[in-house]
């Protein structure tokens, strides 16, 4: 098993919806993107540590309350340089905005460019499923889960805000 953490776009122009991305030539990973080796992105949502005292029902024990999205499929090199600028053109569209000072890949002169797209490797992969899970205390009694978004609302923390958040959702 092998996992890189990395920004995706989605394509949804061509035929299949597929994700687009880039790792750095120096990780081997890429090396296994042949077109017919199955590979696995996950997206992970809120989640956050369960503690047993926030349950009214007694003999809980300590849990981990999560939400992801797993997608597989295919991934392919793009050698192409023009399609490798696009890609790597789209990311930057998608993630720069104004907090982030809207940087463009214009600003790079064109031998930069290259050189910075020698050193990495861009890839397709075609979406063939799409996994969700959602563990949020579902299996137990509407004074448990209130009793454990108490305690996620207490924690003050990001992940486990928005995860009492998504349980609140569902009562």
């Amino acid at each position: 098993m092998t996992a890189t953490h990395m920004p995706f776009v989605l394509d949804s122009d061509a035929g299949t919806p597929a994700l687009l991305g880039h790792m750095a030539r120096a990780n081997d990973q890429w090396r296994a993107f042949d077109g017919s080796t199955t590979v696995m992105a996950v997206f992970q949502g809120a989640h956050a540590y369960v503690s047993p005292n926030w349950y009214a029902t007694p003999g809980r024990v300590p849990t981990w309350n999560y939400s992801a999205v797993h997608v597989y499929g295919m991934a392919e090199v793009i050698d192409d340089p023009d399609q490798v600028a696009g890609v790597l053109s789209q990311m930057v569209t998608t993630f720069e905005n104004p907090s982030t000072g809207d940087w463009s890949m214009d600003n790079l002169k064109p031998e930069s460019l290259s050189a910075m797209m020698r050193g990495i490797v861009v890839f397709r992969i075609p979406i063939a499923r799409i996994d969700g899970k959602q563990k949020l205390s579902q299996d137990k009694t509407p004074e448990d889960v209130q009793g454990v978004i108490t305690g996620l609302r207490e924690q003050k923390g990001e992940n486990a805000e928005a995860t009492a958040d998504q349980m609140g959702d569902d009562l």
